[in-house]
């Protein structure tokens, strides 16, 4: 999680907004699909492994397979 907040930070200097890839599990059955993610990452919550948004979006870091 140390290592993605300094990721974030470095990229949230460059312009504020950052794209994420994610990987989204099929609720009925196994495998997923993979979902991008735009926005402005407002703080990252260490004690959830989450990322807040701006706009209010949770997103868990182990969903997130790549910084775009």
């Amino acid at each position: 999680l140390e290592e993605l907040d300094a990721l974030l930070h470095d990229r949230l200097l460059e312009g504020g907004e950052i794209t994420l890839l994610l990987f989204e599990a099929d609720e009925k059955k196994e495998g997923g699909r993979y979902v991008r993610v735009t926005g402005t990452v407002k703080r990252v919550d260490g004690e959830s492994r989450t990322l807040v948004f701006g706009d209010g979006r949770r997103i868990a870091a182990d969903r997130i397979v790549e910084i775009l």
